[in-house]
């Protein structure tokens, strides 16, 4: 009878101890399974959104221990879209992209958020505003396709003219674009004939343009003033810093100021030179203390004048830069700045805007960049 009990009890505890372990088991392989199925920590790394007034791109990279299955977006009016278009972006890896046909309106307020799923779960994020400085189409250049032109405002109206259409043609032509009626109205041809890699500015109701080269070979130091009242072309003073292309210019209260550049072969330069309308007189100012150099960028910020980036070259090898330089017109004197946020670059545009300078594409001759960097002065 004892024995029986025993056996009995024996038994039981094994059937315990069997079932147990089967739980355990079977607990040990839904965990494997599906380790986080509740959660979805994802994190956005990096985030480039470009609207246009038809469609809307989106490219960006995300932070997860695994690929996700899938990534919507959803964008709308309403700030809790409920009336919002999904999308479903494209995802490689940890990174993801939209190309997406959607009509936006300038003036309309919209919001959108992500959508993130894993093998188990999906997550939303929070509505956020989209931010849509939209770039708008607007009539193509009167001249037709052109690189190392020119370009100023006068008032209210924009003025590109001279450079380039391919490797040998070289222009000469001059065109006013009117963004009221968003036309182009070619007017009289720089007086300079054919140029490119000129510089150009302007000062109070006139415009500028001056150095450049015409051929392979052949580089200018002379300068042009523009009435656009009269559509007439003046020549000025020489530039004082003898021929030269690939220089940069810009304009401060009453005066305007070019530096930097190269001539034929090796020749690059580090002078900066300020030219008085008034007086019709060019005056050599401090070097520019960032060293010779050609393709950089230069601006001015209120009372004072910025270059930085371009290329020159050391121990006839090219050598980019990224550094950026603050100019100072009432001490003449140059500080260098925070370097630029793009990185190594020649052949950018910068220009100012209000209190803010902009750099955006160029070159670093293993790539071309469509960056696009704002700068706070301090």
């Amino acid at each position: 009878m004892i024995h029986q009990n025993y056996n009995i009890i024996k038994n039981k505890f094994l059937y315990t101890i069997t079932t147990l372990l089967a739980v355990l088991f079977l607990s040990f392989i839904s965990c494997k399974k599906d380790p986080e199925p509740n959660n979805i920590a994802v994190k956005i790394t990096k985030e480039s959104i470009a609207p246009a007034t038809t469609s809307i791109y989106i490219v960006g990279s995300y932070s997860y221990p695994s690929v996700l299955k899938r990534i919507t977006i959803f964008i709308g009016k309403k700030s809790d879209l409920s009336d919002a278009v999904a999308f479903d972006a494209t995802i490689w890896g940890f990174n993801f992209s939209l190309a997406a046909s959607i009509s936006l309106d300038p003036k309309t307020t919209y919001y959108y958020c992500y959508e993130f799923y894993n093998e188990f779960n999906s997550i939303k994020t929070t509505a956020k505003l989209l931010t849509h400085d939209i770039w708008t189409q607007k009539a193509n250049f009167g001249g037709g396709k052109r690189y190392g032109a020119v370009g100023f405002t006068i008032g209210n109206k924009g003025y590109i003219g001279t450079g380039k259409s391919d490797f040998s043609s070289y222009h000469d032509d001059f065109w006013e674009y009117n963004p009221l009626t968003n036309t182009w109205t070619q007017k009289a041809n720089f007086g300079g004939g054919t140029r490119a890699y000129a510089v150009g500015f302007s000062i109070g109701d006139k415009g500028y343009i001056g150095i450049g080269k015409s051929d392979f070979s052949s580089y200018h130091d002379d300068f042009w003033e523009y009435n656009p009242s009269t559509n007439i072309w003046t020549q000025k003073a020489n530039f004082g810093g003898g021929t030269r292309n690939g220089a940069v210019g810009f304009s401060i209260g009453n005066k305007g100021y070019i530096g930097t550049g190269s001539s034929s072969g090796y020749d690059y330069y580090n002078d900066l030179w300020e030219y008085i309308p008034s007086t019709n007189t060019w005056t050599q100012k401090a070097n520019f203390r960032g060293g010779k150099r050609a393709g950089a960028v230069g601006f001015a910020i209120g009372n004072k004048g910025y270059i930085g980036t371009g290329n020159g070259y050391d121990s006839y090898s090219h050598s980019y830069r990224n550094d950026f330089w603050e100019y100072n017109p009432s001490t003449d004197t140059w500080t260098q700045k925070a370097n630029f946020g793009g990185g190594e670059s020649e052949n950018a545009v910068g220009f100012s805007i209000g209190d803010k300078g902009y750099i955006g594409t160029g070159d670093d001759n293993d790539s071309y960049h469509n960056d696009f960097l704002e700068y706070t002065p301090e």
